[in-house]
């Protein structure tokens, strides 16, 4: 089988930065494939009519990353209730600075002993709720080991109990 001179150079410069994984299913893997391939023309084609500037591939998808963060206006089409501030993670600078302490969550009218599910736990996919929440940060958290992981480590999720580094 013969290959016409830019099909090696292709996949050599789409094989970089590929997104393709075993266990992805399969229109996810298609739609990653899309992508890489839609932004690596993008750059070829960049490389070919900017005489200047010169970008490395990395620094043209960070580029085109930042550009489609900054001008996106898929917030403003999203629901009102799809808009509500998540509560896992969603400022971590602010929770890992300060001082936080375990509290009860209050009472309700509704409830006199209330429960909800600790963030950390949920992230970790673990079923669990606690009666105890952080009150600076207004979310819920197991006082062992889940409150200090989500005040200390930037990613509480991925926090394996076997490992010590962050």
């Amino acid at each position: 089988m013969i290959r016409w001179g830019g099909v090696h150079r292709n996949d050599q410069l789409s094989k970089y930065y590929s997104f393709a994984r075993k266990v992805m299913k399969v229109w996810k893997k298609e739609f990653f494939f899309l992508m890489n391939t839609m932004v690596l023309q993008g750059y070829i084609i960049y490389k070919k009519y900017a005489a200047q500037s010169e970008m490395t591939q990395s620094e043209f998808r960070l580029a085109v990353v930042r550009e489609l963060i900054t001008t996106s206006k898929c917030i403003e089409l999203l629901p009102k209730h799809a808009q509500r501030r998540s509560s896992v993670d969603s400022e971590p600078l602010l929770r890992l600075a300060g001082r936080h302490f375990p509290a009860f969550i209050p009472c309700s009218e509704k409830k006199e002993h209330p429960q909800r599910k600790c963030v950390v736990c949920t992230a970790r996919k673990i079923r669990k709720e606690s009666i105890y929440w952080c009150s600076e940060c207004k979310v819920a958290l197991c006082v062992v080991p889940c409150f200090g992981d989500y005040h200390l480590r930037k990613h509480y999720a991925a926090y394996d109990d076997n490992s010590d580094s962050d």
